[in-house]
């Protein structure tokens, strides 16, 4: 008679080690780029750049952190490794916070999507943004620089790889670096579309045309 009233206390304790031993794990957050500095515009009418548009390929326009390696055709979904920011705002915020303090040593000052007052505008698709712990992490980028006119200055494709360490964090981190070289890229690149957009205001020699 005890063995029978035992046998359903049995079966919960069974039932409760079961629930216990398939229990998710907790998911972990990461985060794009450190904490930057606040940077206040230039005061004055200086130059202004606009980064204007910002796409990202649907494969990465996810919760999760997706995980490719060397050049794979297959990727993984870390389903337990979430962006603690969703990367169609992370990414951009991080090319900002780069591009923003170098450009105003040069006298240019950095706008976000407001293209009132724009001298240049930058257009950034993103192609990838990957890689995987113990392998590679990896950015591929098309950019174009137009002038408020919607005239071409420059446009190109930046791709780079590095080590992506042996964890997701170090990863991210990888990534963050990648983010960032992207950023000082399109630096030099609206640097010279500026001295080329002056030069189109000169004459075929690349000097001031002179008053007559």
């Amino acid at each position: 008679m005890k063995t029978y009233q035992a046998f359903p206390v049995v079966l919960f304790a069974l039932a409760c080690l079961t629930a216990c031993s398939g229990r998710s794990p907790q998911p972990k957050y990461y985060l794009l780029g450190e904490e930057q500095p606040v940077v206040v515009p230039l005061p004055g009418n200086r130059p202004a750049i606009v980064l204007h548009q910002f796409s990202l390929p649907s494969y990465l326009d996810r919760d999760s952190l997706v995980l490719r390696s060397d050049g794979s055709v297959q990727v993984v979904v870390a389903e337990y490794h979430l962006w603690a920011e969703p990367l169609n705002k992370a990414a951009p915020r991080l090319l900002e916070e780069t591009m923003r303090p170098i450009l105003q040593e040069k006298g240019l000052n950095l706008l976000w999507r407001d293209t009132a007052d724009a001298d240049l505008l930058v257009d950034v698709a993103l192609l990838r943004l990957d890689g995987a712990p113990g392998s590679s992490a990896a950015i591929s980028a098309r950019w174009r620089i137009v002038d408020s006119t919607g005239v071409l200055l420059a446009q190109g494709l930046f791709t780079r790889e590095t080590d992506a360490g042996d964890s997701h964090a170090s990863m991210v981190r990888a990534l963050s670096r990648l983010l960032a070289d992207f950023g000082r890229a399109l630096v030099q690149a609206s640097g010279e579309a500026c001295e080329r957009r002056a030069a189109q205001s000169r004459d075929g020699t690349g000097k001031k045309k002179k008053d007559r």
